[in-house]
């Protein structure tokens, strides 16, 4: 097995640089743009290299630029005026870290040299934009790269420059200050060379870059620059993947122009790094396994839910319809799929799953599952919010039923230039308050030639969580008397506040509840939420043997006291595991098994040591659609991996032991295997995953709030 990451050799043991000193006549944000394009050397913390160089003799600090002209630009004058320090003769391995900067530093210099748009990345590294397609009349297209230097990582004592294929950018022809639409709007720009936000433009980047500012399209100005939208069907984005990265070492990296100017050679002519052995592990066989209906076991929920059905069926729900009247037949045809397992027509492709089948044992589907004289069809989107407020309340509920919504919509709820847009999400909140779960079925889903045997196991899973039920379990649990919570964060385009959707628990039981949100920054909330979740489960479950918290991204200083204080209020006394969680579609390490060459991604339920560093333990889970006993006959082989951070609390008595390591490796990679949003696999564990949810959809609702009934069901799925 290999990884995206080739190894290299800087050619002189002893390099020299410029560095900038004479910044303490700088304001707060001119400093602030020296670290942010740079780092910082002090005589504090690099003791050895103020010894070493006569010239920073006198200085407290200085600065190596890395962006240059992004520092050039919003310096302006004062940049002319800082004093300049030679560096002669440094020793690389005496100075990792600087060696190590002068590298990302030189690179950029390379790449802009060949016109190449380039950006600090948002980790660490450098982003690289490729030109790919430049024929469009209205916009071009690149491809994004990343690139990161490690030293003594994967191999000791050797440096390594870790290669990723990030997303594609769309960047209109225009110039971005002649379309007025886009005023007021926020995004990114290419800047001659430069890659960065809109509103940090200056009469000085005009003018370094003779006015070629040009918008990065996002989905908020997308309408604005006429950029259609197009989906990629990509049976194999990992091999994709793993080609492009070649593509991009052969003509960019593995050049003599390119080890010429960075000082480097490429010795093995740039191949992958091969991982040790022991490096790479599986999860036992058991763990894949999951239960559903009938009590049948399997490994795929894409070929199982739809054979056997929901593992639990929910609580009998009432159903009813609401849409626009111009969409009767779209209803009628929902309907008798529901019903029947048939289309309004009366037929099925042979091809077709038995629906009738699955839904059967997954939803309480027939004559009684309907509520009557409850559909509600409005006359258009303009007035449909009233329509249904007017509706429910005069709808006759009976008492101790429970009712469930289908709405069948024309507007893309991603669609943010759609002037009913939030519909969507006022309908969602407004049967919220009334106790009702609801599904939005987009009207071109339906009309969609695949939607009964694509889309409709989807829907049921969905709803089936929704209602209560469990569409598939884990058949051999790993967790035991453990507490968990998951924090994920969403921030909207338009949006300048982000959420957090906090407080997801799962106990023995495989049960969510207590879901809420609040604003990022807003500690005390968080806290208080955190803090009704573990009560919550003492009231149940008593003392957990652990509480194992998975967060969205590493934990800054202020988080991690907070974590703590909610911990001492709740006189937390077992041993506490943080987990970092992120997605690794765009950049990081990640592995190719290459004795499967067709295929590469590695089997279900593997994961990879990335590295140990100061406690925390790093590692690569792939939970996927490549079963070991299915060989290469694969549909879609998705999604890639996850990067798992793994760290102790604090106040634990006890580091974390290999087997305790292997033991979250595989509660996370269970808890990533219960997703009914779809049939289809999902990295990320459910306690981000659904609280990402939650924070995706609370800025829509009034005051940021949740209903009672939004904390304790699957409404977001």
């Amino acid at each position: 097995m290999k990884e995206n990451s080739t190894i290299f050799v800087v050619k002189h043991e002893r390099i020299s640089t410029e560095l900038i000193a004479g910044s303490s006549s700088l304001d707060e944000n001119s400093i602030k743009t020296l670290m942010h394009n740079g780092i910082s050397v002090c005589k504090e913390r690099d003791s050895a290299l103020w010894g070493a160089m006569m010239g920073l003799q006198g200085e407290n600090k200085a600065y190596l630029p890395i962006m240059e002209t992004e520092i050039e630009a919003l310096l302006e004058v004062n940049y002319k005026q800082l004093k300049r320090i030679n560096i002669e003769d440094l020793n690389i391995k005496d100075n990792i870290r600087l060696t190590k900067n002068i590298l990302y530093q030189r690179m950029v210099r390379y790449f802009r040299n060949q016109r190449c748009p380039c950006r600090r990345g948002f980790t660490n590294g450098i982003e690289i934009y490729i030109l790919e397609d430049d024929a469009n009349p209205k916009y071009r297209k690149y491809q994004r790269y990343n690139l990161t230097i490690r030293y003594n990582d994967q191999v000791e004592d050797a440096w390594q420059l870790d290669v990723s294929m990030g997303r594609k950018s769309i960047v209109g022809k225009t110039q971005a200050f002649l379309l007025p639409a886009l005023q007021n709007k926020q995004f990114q720009v290419i800047a001659g060379t430069m890659v960065m936000p809109c509103n940090e433009i200056t009469q000085r980047h005009i003018e370094l870059t003779e006015e070629q500012i040009f918008p990065i399209c996002n989905p908020e100005i997308k309408g604005d620059l006429a950029v259609p939208t197009y989906y990629n069907r990509d049976t194999n984005k990992y091999l994709t993947k793993y080609n492009g990265i070649r593509k991009f070492i052969d003509r960019w990296i593995n050049t003599p122009a390119f080890k010429e100017e960075v000082g480097v050679d490429l010795p093995d002519n740039a191949n992958f790094i091969q991982l040790a052995d022991h490096k790479i592990g599986i999860v036992d066989e058991k763990a894949k396994t999951l239960k559903f209906g009938n009590g049948q076991t399997g490994v795929s929920p894409g070929y199982f839910f739809k054979k056997y059905g929901a593992a639990e069926r929910p609580a009998e729900h009432r159903h009813f319809f609401i849409c626009p009247q111009s969409m009767k037949i779209t209803l009628w045809r929902l309907y008798n799929i529901f019903q029947q397992g048939k289309d309004s027509s009366g037929r099925l492709d042979p091809n077709d799953v038995d629906t009738n089948n699955y839904l059967y044992h997954t939803i309480w589907m027939g004559n009684h599952a309907w509520a009557d004289g409850m559909n509600l069809m409005f006359s258009d989107d303009e007035h449909a919010l009233e329509a249904l407020e007017n509706h429910l309340k005069a709808m006759p509920f009976e008492h101790c039923k429970k009712y469930f919504a289908i709405i069948i919509s024309d507007i893309d709820r991603d669609d943010t230039t759609s002037p009913h847009y939030h519909l969507y999400y006022k309908m969602k909140y407004l049967l919220m308050k009334y106790n009702i779960g609801s599904q939005v079925i987009h009207k071109k889903r339906v009309e969609d030639k695949n939607f009964i045997s694509y889309m409709v196991p989807n829907i049921a899973a969905a709803i089936a969580g929704k209602e209560g039920g469990k569409a598939w379990k884990i058949a051999y649990p790993s967790q035991k008397n453990d507490m968990i919570i998951g924090i994920g964060a969403y921030k909207e385009y338009g949006m300048n506040q982000q959420y957090i959707g906090a407080a997801v628990c799962l106990d023995k039981e495989g049960e969510l509840h207590n879901f809420d949100a609040c604003l990022k920054g807003n500690f005390e909330e968080l806290r208080s939420t955190i803090i009704k979740a573990i009560l919550n489960f003492y009231k149940k479950f008593q003392q957990p043997s652990r509480l194992i918290i998975y967060y969205h991204k590493k934990l800054n200083h202020d988080e991690s006291d907070m974590i703590e204080d909610a911990l001492k209020k709740c006189q937390v006394s077992c041993p506490v595991i943080v987990i970092n969680v992120t997605e690794t579609d765009s950049e990081d390490l990640i592995a190719f098994d290459t004795t499967c060459p067709n295929v590469l991604m590695p089997v279900s339920g593997t994961y990879v040591h990335l590295r140990t560093k100061r406690g925390i333990h790093e590692y690569l889970l792939y939970n996927n659609e490549r079963y070991a006993q299915y060989g290469e006959r694969m549909g879609f082989l998705r999604p890639f991996p996850i990067k798992i951070s793994i760290m102790a609390g604090r106040n634990n008595e006890q580091d974390l032991s290999e087997e305790d390591i292997k033991n979250i490796i595989t509660l996370t990679y269970q808890t990533t295997r219960i997703n009914w949003k779809s049939v289809s696999m999902r990295s990320m564990p459910i306690t981000i995953a659904y609280a990402k949810l939650v924070a995706k959809f609370v800025p829509h609702f009034p005051d940021g709030q949740l209903t009672d009934f939004g904390k304790n069901n699957l409404w977001m799925l």
